[in-house]
């Protein structure tokens, strides 16, 4: 039995799994990059929002019986948490 290119048996394609293994990094890159992107966007607009709260002395939230410390670490906690995840999603995607 001759096995060639038009058998298919190790042709050395894609199998249709998703990962993809050429150049473009497959057909989940679009997707990643899109929530990369986003997700680095989100934080850094969060931290940039607070930063700017701070410094103009208004308070980060407004609702009744919310310390500002309180409101401030979390606003920091989850900017640096999204930016990081989103700088992740885009080195390894």
């Amino acid at each position: 039995m001759r096995i060639g290119m038009g058998s298919g048996v190790d042709s050395g394609m894609d199998s249709g799994t998703g990962t993809g293994s050429g150049m473009d990094g497959g057909m989940e890159s679009g997707p990643a990059v899109f929530a990369g992107v986003s997700l680095a966007l989100f934080g850094a607009g969060l931290l940039l929002w607070t930063f700017v709260r701070l410094r103009s002395r208004r308070p980060v939230a407004e609702a009744a019986g919310v310390s500002q410390a309180a409101a401030v670490a979390t606003a920091v906690f989850f900017g640096v948490i999204s930016l990081m995840t989103g700088g992740w999603v885009l080195s390894s995607g």
